[in-house]
């Protein structure tokens, strides 16, 4: 007969040992931030500089961490530099853009150009010699190569 296990001497694998741990010591580290930022924040402080109970709980909620972090950004000096940066990085591509736009408007509207002067002054032009007699013909394109 085959022996079955006995229930009372597995344990759980060590991988689930570590998972258990790495998550406690995930939640209790940010916990522990939430707390420090919490204590820190200007928000948090009465006037004589101690730390408030509704000063905490304000900074707990949605708007609170939003005013905290809209005070942040405009008082760190790198995210001025980095905003100011992006703003003539902005301009030079504008700049080049604008150039680039302007080269095609100036080439494609010497391209019309040559095309409505071949479809309709020259048409004409050759319609007209076309209809002349071949020495008037001859005389006529002798005075345009002349230049007369």
């Amino acid at each position: 007969m085959a022996k079955e296990p006995d229930e009372s001497s597995q344990r759980p694998p060590l991988l689930v040992f570590f998972k258990v741990i790495t998550l406690l010591f995930i939640f209790s580290t940010g916990f522990f931030l939430m707390n420090t930022v919490a204590l820190n924040s200007q928000s948090v402080k009465n006037d004589k500089g101690s730390y408030t109970l509704d000063g905490l709980k304000k900074f707990f909620t949605s708007e609170g961490a939003k005013e905290v972090i809209d005070q942040e950004i405009r008082t760190n000096e790198t995210y001025k530099n980095v905003t100011s940066e992006i703003g003539k990085k902005s301009e030079n591509v504008l700049g080049e853009a604008t150039k680039i736009k302007d080269e095609v408007i100036q080439t494609t509207s010497e391209s019309v150009q040559d095309y409505v002067y071949d479809q309709t002054f020259g048409a004409v032009i050759q319609t007209v010699l076309d209809r002349l007699p071949a020495r008037q013909r001859t005389q006529v394109l002798e005075n345009i190569c002349k230049g007369q």
